[in-house]
């Protein structure tokens, strides 16, 4: 019946994954809650894209006088190396950072440059897709009041799909250390876990829902999110809306958003 309809207004059914959907946003959210997208799950699509991405978060205690904004404007660009694997470079070229308190302070500049990689190894074809993926956060925001980040990942990332289905569900399991190097060394590990679902309604339109964790860098749960995501593409431009809100953990962040835009060559 919903193909149906879908047949009348003049779309298709899509099947979840890049191979069918190469335009359309597959895989984890992309909406992220810390410094250096650090244990942001990524997707086991191997694309060559560029894009642009706005972000803000909101931090708000008003019981103790604290706030926290952060805004940034991240380009970002990715380099399928093969079908299988691919590389990838963000740059903050925006970051604001404000904290309001008993000692308010702000700042703008440029802020963290991140390294990614991602290798499939499961065998061709198979509906489980299973990945190898890298992450590297550089301190390189200059003048910045706080401790610049810098960390290293590693993990396993998951995703399956059938190709009678428009439904994907995607997962990563990660390990993170970072610090900062505005003051002592502090190195600390956490880990971080994402596990979610996508819906391909159409080439041109999806959602997706994650429920993004990490446990063990400052507390025993640092946080559980909810993230939800509205996804549409044309031929070679792809667009996600993303968000993320946290429900369980330490972090005290209210809500950080996403807009994320990409175009690729090839697709």
């Amino acid at each position: 019946m919903l193909a149906s309809w879908m047949t009348v207004w003049g779309m298709s059914v899509a099947h979840a994954g890049c191979a069918e959907n190469p335009a359309l946003p597959s895989g984890p959210v992309q909406a992220w809650l810390t410094e250096g997208m650090l244990g942001l799950a990524q997707p086991t699509c191997a694309r060559t894209s560029a894009g642009l991405a706005p972000r803000a978060s909101l931090l708000a205690d008003t019981p103790n006088f604290y706030g926290h904004v952060v805004a940034t404007g991240t380009l970002d660009a990715s380099i399928a190396v093969s079908e299988r694997g691919s590389i990838g470079l963000a740059l903050e070229a925006l970051h604001y950072d404000s904290v309001i308190g008993a000692v308010s302070s702000s700042w703008v500049g440029y802020g963290a440059t991140t390294f990614t990689a991602m290798q499939r190894v499961d065998e061709p074809d198979a509906p489980l897709e299973l990945a190898i993926v890298g992450r590297a956060a550089l301190p390189t925001p200059v003048g910045f009041t706080n401790n610049p980040t810098f960390g290293l990942e590693a993990g396993l990332a998951i995703s399956t799909h059938t190709e009678d289905s428009p439904v994907e569900a995607h997962g990563q399991l990660g390990m993170v250390v970072s610090g900062g190097l505005g003051g002592p060394l502090d190195l600390r590990s956490g880990l971080p876990i994402t596990a979610g679902v996508g819906w391909s309604a159409s080439r041109r339109f999806g959602l997706a829902a994650d429920l993004q964790s990490s446990f063990g860098t400052w507390s025993a749960v640092d946080h559980v999110a909810v993230a939800p995501a509205v996804r549409l593409a044309g031929e070679q431009w792809a667009a996600e809306l993303g968000g993320t809100v946290p429900l369980l953990g330490d972090d005290r962040t209210l809500t950080a958003v996403r807009l994320g835009v990409r175009w690729s060559p090839g697709s």
